[in-house]
């Protein structure tokens, strides 16, 4: 939380991009729109919310932070408070529907604080703002409750996702739809649904000065729907209490479909499922829409490739048509978030709503003892993926020796999305150039599609004095193919470990 940890200082991974993208941003004079980024891909420029910069962090901070306190990290400050807000939300919702129980507060506080989806994601910061989804459930059941739409407070709500991460935003927008729904009157639906549309007047409003027009290359399509996906057995491996034998997932992708529940909240639905025996079928009529979501977003996170274990046991065609939709949201397996905290809501609700529930606060305490002690080695290896040495930091060094310091600018080639190899050392190369001070031709870019033939994007031996070249080694194996490509008179080439540090 302070920023001190070995993984804020890694070189090669996505922190880069987010440090990188965030001071490159701060350091900029105001452009338009209010959102671009012109030191990253110069000298066309990019924008802020394809840098995962958590962009409504980032306006707010380029209006009160000094270039002379740059660079900072402000990302261990948003999961400190990311986490609080879990347990303030989880406390607003039971307030809402009047539970007033010191053990469900503290099994459901605990619950959501260290629910595995969200503490498995700590190294994607602007990912770990699932308060925006018990937000959203808070507005779901208080307009359930009231049945009125909140119409004010959803506004709010979409606009802020927005500038914080667009896969949290994409789970809300059927869950407002979920929401207007559970309250829509049965004649005038149709002015009712255009007075609920009203909610994406101020998010399509901003982007005309935050966003639009986007970067000349931008719309790049991604792959991996189908590879990034949930695994059935997901919601149940991943503890130490439970453990099913063999492979939990397929390959490697379906990490970004964890999203083991734990197992006292397991227990827990087990048991608010037999608590309410008598009343589930009331409790799903009356949550019906909100009951079909969170089947449509487990199918979208199980994707187009089901498997059970390492075992593939269906490929399914129901998203073919939907492809402009996969392709910006290919990571599905993420889409379990709003279900998973659902299940947990209800196991907590449930249980603490039974009439003459004498020992509900002994139950929520022991069950969350059990998840504190089933979550350790998950725990233990979050910890240990945080604390691990930082790589490149004697390589950044050598860096620093053969780059002049007069250098203003840093041409990478190749360029992003033009590599053999995965962008490892562009994500380093990009941080140093930010912190460093210079521009730099290419960056770790979401929806980037250049235009790999690099004499069309710039002509190295047109360069001035004041440009340093990086040539990757995994593209540029000898140093005699880097002078080559160089070409400039009287220039040389060093040796920068994992790239070709050329000068004039």
């Amino acid at each position: 939380m302070t920023g001190d940890a070995p993984w804020w200082h890694a070189q090669r991974e996505d922190i880069s991009q987010y440090l990188a993208g965030l001071n490159a941003f701060l350091a900029e004079p105001w452009n338009f729109p209010l959102l671009s980024v012109q030191s990253i891909v110069y000298p066309q420029g990019t924008n802020a919310i394809f840098l995962d910069v958590i962009p409504a962090l980032a306006l707010i901070l380029k209006l009160f932070v000094p270039d002379t306190a740059l660079p900072i990290n402000p990302y261990g400050a948003w999961l400190a408070a990311s986490i609080t807000l879990q347990a303030v939300f989880g406390w607003l919702i039971l307030r809402t529907l009047q539970v007033r129980q010191w053990g469900a507060l503290i099994a459901l506080s605990f619950f959501l604080v260290s629910f595995p989806a969200l503490t498995h994601r700590l190294g994607h910061v602007s990912l770990t703002s699932h308060w925006l989804l018990l937000a959203g459930l808070l507005l779901y059941l208080r307009g359930w409750q009231e049945t009125r739409l909140p119409l004010i407070s959803w506004s709010a709500l979409l606009l802020i996702a927005f500038y914080i991460n667009l896969y949290l935003t994409a789970m809300l927008i059927p869950l407002y739809a979920v929401s207007v729904l559970a309250v829509t009157p049965c004649r005038g639906q149709l002015r009712f649904a255009s007075k609920a549309a009203l909610a994406f007047v101020p998010v399509a409003a901003s982007t005309l000065v935050t966003i639009l027009p986007l970067p000349g290359s931008s719309g790049a399509e991604s792959w991996g729907f189908g590879y990034y996906s949930m695994n059935l057995l997901a919601p149940l491996t991943g503890g130490y209490l439970l453990e099913i034998p063999g492979n939990p997932i397929a390959h490697g992708g379906q990490g970004e479909g964890f999203n083991y529940l734990g197992f006292g909240v397991i227990l827990l639905f087990l048991l608010a499922v037999w608590r309410t025996c008598g009343s589930r079928w009331r409790i799903i009529n009356q949550h019906r829409y909100l009951f079909i979501l969170c089947i449509l977003l487990t199918l979208y996170a199980l994707s187009s490739q089901i498997y059970f274990g390492e075992t593939h046991i269906l490929t399914n065609r129901i998203f073919k048509p939907f492809e402009p939709i996969t392709d910006i949201f290919r990571s599905s397996g993420r889409f379990f978030w709003l279900p998973g905290y659902t299940i947990a809501l209800f196991a907590v609700l449930a249980y603490a709503k039974r009439p003459n529930a004498h020992w509900a606060t002994p139950v929520f305490i022991g069950l969350a003892l059990i998840q504190l002690v089933d979550l350790q080695n998950h725990h233990e290896n979050v910890s240990s993926y945080l604390h691990r040495p930082a790589e490149a930091r004697g390589e950044i060094e050598i860096w620093d020796e053969h780059v002049p310091s007069d250098a203003e600018h840093l041409f990478f080639s190749p360029l992003f999305g033009c590599q053999d190899g995965p962008p490892t050392d562009l994500l380093a190369a990009m941080r140093f150039a930010i912190d460093e001070g210079m521009t730099i031709n290419t960056g770790y870019v979401a929806r980037h599609a250049p235009a790999c033939n690099e004499g069309a994007a710039s002509n190295i031996d047109q360069l001035g004095d004041n440009v340093v070249v990086f040539f990757d080694k995994d593209d540029y194996p000898k140093r005699s193919t880097a002078l080559t490509r160089f070409n400039h008179r009287d220039g040389t080439c060093d040796d920068g470990q994992s790239v070709w540090i050329c000068t004039p």
